[in-house]
């Protein structure tokens, strides 16, 4: 089991990876259907990090608000698309960038395997 544990540990790991990021907030009751254009800080088989702009008094993502990302590799032409959930949705002080880290919804297989060949090479 301790084997396994640092296997699963190591995958979960993110590398720093900057691409454009198609950011969709599905509605919820919480929240309305909204649309960024975001900017990936880094990323791994269990999800990423994603920056966007917004105006400072816009209102905070709630966690567990359900979302689908699309984006590609920076060595590949294809587009990904993955859906997950909001873990936090931050502002820095003062300012009108927003952090939000998601958790990928389990992954087809297809992308799954794309993400760990592009993990593995980077």
């Amino acid at each position: 089991a301790a084997v396994r544990a640092r296997a699963d540990r190591r995958l979960s790991q993110r590398l720093p990876v900057s691409v454009a990021v198609r950011q969709e907030v599905v509605a919820t009751q919480a929240h309305p259907a909204e649309l960024h254009l975001a900017q990936s800080s880094d990323l791994g088989l269990g999800g990423m990090r994603v920056w966007r702009s917004c105006s400072i008094d816009e209102p905070m993502l709630p966690r567990h608000t359900p979302l689908r990302l699309a984006f590609q590799l920076p060595d590949d032409g294809n587009v990904l698309e993955v859906a997950g959930e909001v873990v936090f949705d931050r502002s820095l002080p003062s300012s009108s960038v927003r952090a939000t880290g998601v958790r990928f919804a389990p992954l087809p297989d297809d992308v799954r395997v794309r993400l760990q060949t592009f993990l593995k090479d980077a």
